[in-house]
């Protein structure tokens, strides 16, 4: 093949190649434009509403993680003691975010306004704070249960606050309040004689429904069982050490 026919087929292979890019391209420049149709939201809402009506406010929560706050209803109640309701309007009724906590306590308080004008100690022989020296047990004596339990109460909400752990807060109250109710008139009877009154108040806990849906319940029954003894747990070890500064108080 000489060198004038390589060079006629490459000229006739070059303009092939144009020519097909050149019909391509006018293929392109025919294609019909697209129309692009607005839509209205009212008109497109009609695909999955019926009333042909959007309301804002309930579509917000799919792009907004903003959570509408839960309404929690306050129940109101009154104490014939005014220092239960002094210590109710402080301390629980802000427990909001505790609801259930402050269900108990409210029960305990109650428990304490009807029976605990009671001495805060115990006339049992085998009791532990039968062995506090005469002084010692008279002096205590003249502090009813309602004053101690709320003498501890307040300690524990000293401590837990110094020591910044509050999320403790709701339930040792609850063990606070509720660590001697084995000493009210009505409770007593086997328990109380064998100077157990610790475990005649886990008895009254137990019986409470409210007390039934608590997650730490346990934590709370072994504190105040404890209480006289070497709880191992935080909040036994607060329950213990503010019932030991509410009597250094009432000794004062």
């Amino acid at each position: 093949m000489t060198t004038l026919q390589i060079n006629t087929i490459l000229s006739l292979g070059i303009l092939l190649f144009a020519g097909t890019i050149w019909l391509l391209l006018i293929k392109v420049e025919k294609k019909p434009a697209v129309s692009k149709a607005e839509v209205l939201l009212q008109d497109l809402s009609q695909l999955w509403i019926k009333n042909g009506e959007v309301n804002i406010a309930d579509l917000a929560p799919l792009w907004r993680d903003e959570r509408v706050p839960e309404t929690i209803e306050e129940v109101s109640i009154e104490f014939q003691n005014a220092r239960i309701q002094e210590f109710y309007n402080k301390h629980i009724r802000p427990l909001r975010h505790a609801s259930q906590q402050q269900a108990v306590c409210r029960d305990l308080l109650s428990l304490l306004d009807t029976e605990g004008q009671c001495p805060s100690v115990v006339n049992v022989s085998r009791d532990i704070e039968a062995s506090w020296d005469s002084n010692t047990y008279t002096l205590l004596g003249q502090t009813n249960l309602i004053d101690h339990s709320l003498n501890v109460a307040e300690q524990v909400v000293r401590l837990l606050q110094e020591s910044e752990t509050g999320y403790l807060m709701p339930d040792t109250i609850i063990a606070a309040l509720s660590h001697d109710l084995g000493k009210l008139p009505s409770i007593r009877g086997h328990l109380y004689s064998l100077g157990e009154h610790p475990l005649a108040a886990g008895r009254i806990l137990v019986g409470l429904q409210s007390f039934k849906q608590l997650p730490l319940k346990e934590e709370i029954l072994q504190a105040v069982k404890f209480h006289h003894k070497q709880p191992q747990e935080l909040l036994g070890k607060t329950l213990k050490r503010a019932d030991q500064l509410a009597r250094q108080q009432e000794i004062e």
